[in-house]
């Protein structure tokens, strides 16, 4: 009994001690603030839900430009001053505000003109009439202004999505290489495999298949290797569109498995048509317009103004007209025209030196395509299967004794480096196709844009 009355008196002490923390105290006044372990869990788990979805997601190109297209902050920018120069084109169309007159005389002096019995005061409307047709040029100029910053963003997508594209072939050919290495460690596997029965029969020396586990050790971190280039691929595409870390799986990049050949000259028929010629030939338009203003500012604008006048003396009124015109003795704008000529003259020549630049460096992209393309083929349809060939019959012949330890080692690494060239050079093709359709402006999603 005595032992009952000191375990009650010990929980009761406990007890009180738990019921005088702060954060007990706050929790009992607050019944809602006391933790749900059933919805913790459940919230716990969706989100855990959400994100093994995401992880686990195999994205598409189209997927990967419209969210890098979607999120790019220069292309956010880019919308913003269209909205601008849409505005900037309504102003431009406004008429001058009228102005309104008024005018006191002949008060306030001496003599007869003391105080205000003499005075004659006047109250109309001036508005300024805008000559040489400045107002229609300022309309067409900021139109072309408005073009311009479309052409630059439509350039902006182009290269955007380019650039997506690249990052993207580039995790296409690591998931590629990946497989390739999984692959040769499975090769090395089976042929260590073939050593180990040899040893076992006696027909091969133990030595050989220590030195074979050395391969196979090499083989598999080949693979860690590559798959941390699988990683770094991915968390480069995912920064495109300003992920800090990438938010799946792999790639659906079947259609990277070979590209097609492009005609040259179809190609250089197209270039005046892509962005970049486009917004060359919009800049000699938009200097164009400027200087067609700047003619027009030289003309001087007119005035025309009116009202009413009151004269208090005899208490008569009447009407007034008035106009007002400049002389161009001193200002005719001849700096501002010369200024505008020299412009204009400067970006047509802009213009043919972009244009060069654009069929030298699509014609040196295309003729590279074209050597990368042959070795492409041999690569293909040659080297890779006589390598695939060589190394299953040194394969064959080792079971049987024909060949030695060294002639299958050899035979895997040719088929290995064989499978990793042909893939390289699949990558290099890609690179200068994207290279060649991006000065076209041409993209692999073209309704992203």
């Amino acid at each position: 009994m005595k032992f009952n009355v000191s375990a009650s008196a010990l929980f009761g002490g406990l007890l009180f001690i738990i019921i005088s923390m702060p954060a007990f105290a706050e929790n009992l006044g607050n019944p809602a603030s006391f933790p749900s372990n059933k919805d913790d869990s459940q919230e716990k788990y969706k989100q855990t839900l959400v994100v093994k979805q995401q992880t686990n997601r195999i994205i598409t190109l189209d997927e990967a430009i419209h969210l890098a297209i979607s999120q790019n902050p220069r292309l956010a920018a880019a919308a913003h001053e269209m909205e601008g120069r849409k505005a900037a084109a309504q102003q431009a169309a406004v008429l001058p505000n009228p102005e309104l007159i008024a005018e006191i005389e002949e008060f306030g002096g001496s003599g007869d003109f003391s105080g205000n019995d003499a005075m004659a005061s006047r109250i109309g409307i001036s508005q300024e009439i805008l000559l040489g047709g400045k107002l229609s040029k300022r309309k067409q100029l900021a139109a072309e202004e408005n073009k311009l910053v479309m052409f630059e963003r439509e350039a902006q997508v182009i290269a955007l999505s380019t650039e997506v594209s690249k990052r993207f072939l580039e995790v296409y050919i690591a998931q590629e290489k990946l497989k390739l290495a999984e692959n040769d460690l499975q090769l090395t596997q089976v042929s260590a495999d073939v050593i180990s029965k040899r040893v076992a029969s006696g027909e091969a020396s133990p030595l050989e298949e220590t030195k074979f586990a050395v391969e196979t050790a090499a083989a598999a971190t080949t693979v860690k290797r590559m798959a941390r280039i699988v990683d770094a691929a991915r968390l480069s595409l995912a920064a495109t569109w300003g992920g800090s870390a990438p938010d799946f799986a792999g790639i659906a990049g079947d259609f990277f498995a070979e590209p097609s050949l492009q005609n040259k000259d179809q190609l250089l028929e197209r270039l005046d048509k892509s962005p970049t010629y486009r917004l060359l030939t919009e800049q000699v338009v938009l200097a164009e317009n400027k200087l067609r203003l700047a003619k027009a500012e030289a003309v001087p604008d007119m005035e025309i103004g009116g009202g009413i006048q009151q004269f208090e003396e005899t208490n008569d009124h009447a009407y007034f007209l008035e106009v007002s015109i400049p002389l161009p003795f001193f200002d005719r704008n001849k700096g501002g025209i010369a200024e505008a000529r020299a412009l204009l003259n400067k970006t047509k020549k802009e213009k043919e030196a972009g244009g060069l630049e654009l069929q030298t460096s699509l014609s040196a992209t295309m003729y590279e395509l074209e050597g990368v393309w042959e070795n492409y083929l041999s690569m293909r349809d040659t080297i890779v299967p006589v390598s695939e060939k060589a190394f299953a019959s040194v394969q064959k012949a080792y079971r049987l004794g024909e060949q030695d330890y060294l002639d299958l080692l050899e035979a895997q690494r040719s088929l290995l480096k064989a499978r990793n060239e042909h893939l390289e050079l699949l990558a290099e093709l890609w690179q200068l196709k994207l290279e060649a359709d991006s000065l076209v402006g041409y993209t692999l999603v073209n309704e992203q844009i």
